[in-house]
Order: C-alpha cells, then structure tokens, then sequence
C-alpha cells in the first residue's frame, strides 16, 4: 500500500505499511500516528526515503508495559505523565549523503528504527522517543 499522506522532503513514493493485529488501534489511528514521525523526520533533512512502517503490537506482553514507558519519559518531551495509550512502528529507511551531520551514517539503509508515541483519551500522537535500543 502506498501511504497517502504528502511528505515534503523524505521520498514516501513507494513506502509500505504493516498494519499488524491489533485489537486496539485501526488503521487510522496508524496513520495518524506515521503522520506525527513524518512531520518530525522532515524537520532532519538526514533521511533521503522511507521504505516502511510496521506496527509492533505489546497488547499482549506483560512483560513490557508500552503506556508506562511512555509515561516515564513524558516529563522530557514537555508533557503530563497522563498518557492512556502508547504505539510502537518500527521503520526501514535510507539516508541522505550528508546524513553523518544530523549523527546518521551517509547513504545507508537503517532497519527496525523504533518509533515510541502515545496518546490520551484518543486524542493527537506525541512522539516520545525513536531511534535503535
């Protein structure tokens, strides 16, 4: 599928998306959520095209609790630690050839890139926190 949503910068022509099984996010509650990362990677100038989004489900890991992870670095992204609902996409890209300026290798491939955002009552993504780790 090729995302519809305009990208200034970053090549999204061919851009595959994984919506995944969720029992708790549609599909535009995805978009929505890739529409916050494009919006902030655009700001990089470091990413030259984004091949693909894939939706990473924690629904059923009590091992890992996303929401509360999201709260916990709420208070560095300049919000409440009121968040009911948290994502993870991970995303394969490739970068400019002046990516080491913005801490990227130049023209190379990154996969499996997290991208952590999360929401309360329903309301906009926040992008909490991205990158390998």
């Amino acid at each position: 599928m090729v995302f519809s949503l305009t990208s200034c910068g970053v090549d999204t022509s061919d851009m595959k998306i994984d919506y995944g099984k969720s029992e708790i996010y549609t599909k535009d509650d995805v978009d929505a959520a890739i529409e916050v990362i494009l919006d902030e990677v655009n700001t990089w100038f470091a990413i030259d095209k984004i091949y693909s989004f894939s939706y990473v489900s924690y629904e059923h890991n009590s091992e890992y609790d996303i929401v509360g992870y999201a709260n916990e670095l709420a208070d560095s992204i300049g919000h409440e630690p009121n968040f009911d609902q948290a994502i993870e996409l991970e995303c394969d890209f490739h970068t400019a050839n002046f990516a080491d300026n913005e801490g990227f290798e130049p023209n190379e491939d990154y996969t499996g890139w997290s991208w952590t955002l999360a929401r309360t009552n329903g309301g906009k993504w926040h992008l909490v926190t991205w990158g390998y780790g």
